[in-house]
């Protein structure tokens, strides 16, 4: 997207190599330490300056073009949202426990309210991450989804031999942030899986413990580095 980046590492990735490749001289990287939640931080250009910072939070909302954002992902969806217009950004981290607390709501209401942005102006990309046929869930994570949100739950299906339901997190997140106002023409969503693509992703589904991350990150480039 113009004047900024919105990356996705694969397997095997060189940390301090890419940082290199991002400008990391000219910038901070602000981090996650995810927590599964509905935390939505917002980096401001006159704090925490010119040092690299971890927050505990699953998002990151930032107007400062000197930060780089970076969530880090073994299924979980990346979620990137862009203002260019206004340049307000956000990075966030969203498995079924982010979707269910509706931190993809949370973070457009907040870049909403603290920006006074209008909903027609955000561009949202959602990143890869597990496909809908290899995520089954139990079926008191789909009450809980039924409990919380107001919505037809057209993003479960059901397995009733098994108890069970598959859910499609990147469904349910369009779902969510249509209906939070965001045009459905201003989404645009991956359709590559970590699940199943070994060679180029992680994933803790398929790999369990011993699964590795991939990095997400979005940044503005400078006009004269």
């Amino acid at each position: 997207m113009k004047n900024y980046r919105l990356l996705f590492t694969l397997k095997g990735y060189d940390y301090p190599v890419l940082l290199e490749l991002l400008n990391k001289s000219e910038k901070r990287v602000i981090k996650t330490e995810q927590i599964h939640s509905s935390i939505v931080f917002h980096c401001q250009s006159n704090r925490h300056k010119s040092k690299d910072f971890t927050i505990k939070a699953d998002g990151i909302i930032s107007k400062d073009c000197n930060s780089i954002i970076r969530t880090i992902h073994a299924d979980c969806l990346p979620i990137y949202f862009l203002d260019i217009q206004n340049d307000v950004f956000a990075l966030i981290h969203s498995g079924w426990q982010g979707t269910l607390n509706q931190i993809a709501r949370h973070t457009l209401n907040d870049m909403v309210r603290y920006y006074k942005l209008n909903l027609e102006d955000i561009q949202v990309v959602i990143g890869p991450g597990i496909d809908f046929d290899n995520y089954q869930v139990g079926s008191e994570i789909y009450q809980k989804f039924r409990s919380k949100w107001n919505l037809d739950l057209k993003f479960f299906k059901a397995d009733q031999e098994k108890d069970k339901y598959k859910l499609d997190l990147k469904q349910a997140n369009k779902e969510l942030l249509v209906q939070s106002g965001i045009p459905s023409k201003n989404i645009f969503i991956s359709n590559l899986s970590t699940y199943d693509s070994p060679d180029l992703f992680h994933s803790y589904r398929r790999d369990g413990n011993s699964a590795g991350r991939m990095a997400a990150f979005i940044y503005k480039v400078r006009s004269n580095p």
